[in-house]
């Protein structure tokens, strides 16, 4: 690709993010926000307009005068169509999105630990998913794959303590021969929640952290609107942290690693030291914990104390490490409700460096279940996507 080639292809993705995260804006708003000429803007949004990637709107807000009303950009939700698939310890998630990030499909695929989750996705996705865009006539940008693991550029193998693979570990190479065609991205999860939160306008200029409490524990930086390390999750894994010496062996290859000590997927074992055990009907969650205590359960209140205890050590290394202005804490362990939030910040304050703690702000993720769909697909358009380079076949990781 040539430089001017290059050039043409940046300002097209500033141009086309700024209709994303716009909704509707004109030709003179985007002048005006990316610094180019108007007679640039015009030819680089016709040819988004050529290609249905956006079209053209009158403003109906505007009050009736005499000439023509003025002309809104908008994304183009009919054309175009991105896959994102989600998978997690116990289901993989699937959707289809349009680029404007509505939801065309969605299903979820229950599969139990004896089953290979790969084949259940390689499967679903060549026989159900790729044949709906192509039966809508919609142009596939894309498929998203989510992880909860760690996606390793370099040997191209994401490696997992939640999925249920050979050895814990998969090729991405294989993903991609066996979902041919199409260019392929895998990401890590909660780099993909942590981008959803990033989305909102206001946390652009702020140095914040996204911590992902589900099955598995993770982290992600930003700064001033940049992920740090990308989206495989290379660049921290928070939830290895070992905040006991002596604590239960990892599949990781460590011990007293803070995911065993708070990840739900070991939740049973330790609501059982507290006296708090699963039936038939009612398995070990988050969210049973958290109505319990809602409930005033004096057993469940001690448990959430003790995993606040034991976030608020992992936490407080995070801070003097890297010293963020806020922290979001996201996933099925918010459900565990407001006590544990307090009880988070009063650990943290008892055992956390007094002059970085007392500036920081914690809070839940008020991002809804599709966050992390939302985030993906996103991450996908902003950093991969290209109007200018043939796609087909292409692996990303992270």
């Amino acid at each position: 690709m040539s430089a001017q080639q290059e050039i043409r292809e940046a300002n097209l993705k500033r141009i086309f993010r700024i209709i994303l995260t716009e909704k509707s804006v004109s030709r003179a708003q985007i002048a005006h926000k990316t610094k180019l000429t108007k007679t640039t803007v015009s030819s680089l949004v016709e040819e988004l307009l050529d290609r249905h990637f956006v079209e053209e709107r009158i403003d109906s807000t505007v009050p009736n005068k005499i000439g023509r009303k003025p002309i809104q950009i908008i994304p183009d939700s009919s054309r175009s169509a991105i896959i994102v698939i989600s998978w997690r310890s116990r289901s993989v998630l699937c959707t289809i999105l349009s680029i404007s990030s509505s939801i065309l499909f969605e299903q979820t695929l229950p599969y139990s630990e004896k089953e290979d989750g790969s084949a259940l996705l390689i499967s679903y996705c060549n026989n159900t998913l790729i044949p709906f865009t192509k039966d809508r006539n919609l142009n596939l940008l894309g498929i998203c794959i989510i992880v909860p693991a760690i996606v390793n550029r370099t040997q191209k193998k994401i490696h997992s303590t939640v999925l249920h693979f050979p050895n814990n570990k998969l090729s991405a190479h294989i993903l991609s021969e066996k979902i041919p065609f199409h260019p392929l991205t895998i990401l890590n999860d909660t780099a993909c929640l942590g981008y959803a939160e990033l989305l909102n306008s206001r946390l652009q200029k702020q140095n914040f952290s996204y911590v992902n409490l589900n099955s598995g524990v993770g982290a992600v930086f930003f700064e001033k609107g940049k992920m740090l390390g990308g989206a495989g999750a290379m660049a921290t894994q928070f939830g290895h942290l070992s905040i006991y010496r002596d604590g239960r062996q990892c599949p990781c290859g460590g011990r007293g690693c803070l995911e065993q000590e708070i990840g739900e997927m070991n939740l049973t074992k330790k609501a059982a030291q507290f006296g708090i055990y699963p039936t038939k009907k009612q398995p070990i969650t988050f969210a049973y914990i958290g109505k319990l205590v809602a409930e005033q359960h004096k057993a469940a209140q001690d448990l959430v104390r003790c995993l606040a205890k034991d976030l608020a050590y992992g936490l407080s290394n995070l801070i003097a490490l890297c010293n963020p202005q806020l922290i979001i804490l996201g996933g099925s362990g918010v459900k565990l409700g407001e006590t544990y939030l307090k009880n988070i910040t009063e650990e943290l304050h008892m055992i956390g460096f007094k002059e970085f703690v007392s500036k920081v702000q914690i809070k839940f993720s008020t991002l809804g279940d599709s966050a992390e769909t939302l985030g993906a697909s996103r991450y996908f358009m902003d950093e991969y996507f290209t109007f200018t380079r043939d796609m087909s076949s292409a692996l990303y990781l992270g």
